[in-house]
């Protein structure tokens, strides 16, 4: 068996000085227990329409400018007329947009929020806007 020196066992002493330290710092299992107790936070109850990043996106184009071409919307967002199609189906099924077809030399197909979908999408953003000030930063 080795005896440590004096300068060895002074090193090996501050080394468990250090670990006790890092234990005492580092979480514990009560840390985690479900009887904690933590502060409350208002979670966001995600629709299960607006979570999908596109549709948001519509919806917030719209919010903003009330009605636009489905063409000039689509290359917005860089979806395919198929793509753009499903997600405004969505989004017209809830009567959150509507769509109007005009003729002139082409038929021209605008995009419009609804009352109720303006209203819908304001709660939402009003609902985050909320949420996001709980964060601690």
């Amino acid at each position: 068996m080795i005896q440590e020196g004096p300068e060895e066992k002074a090193s090996s002493e501050g080394e468990r000085k250090k670990n006790k330290e890092s234990i005492e710092k580092n979480p514990s299992e009560n840390d985690y227990s479900e009887d904690r107790e933590i502060q409350e936070i208002n979670l966001l109850e995600q629709d299960e329409i607006i979570k999908i990043p596109h549709r948001f996106n519509i919806m917030m184009i719209l919010y903003n400018n009330t009605s636009i071409g489905f063409t000039l919307l689509r290359k917005i967002l860089k979806l395919t007329p198929g793509n753009l199609d499903h997600h405004l189906k969505k989004l017209k099924e809830l009567e959150w947009v509507k769509n109007s077809t005009f003729f002139s030399y082409r038929p021209l197909s605008v995009i419009s929020i609804t009352e109720k979908g303006r209203d819908k999408f304001k709660k939402y953003v009003q609902e985050l806007q909320e949420l996001l000030h709980q964060v601690n930063i």
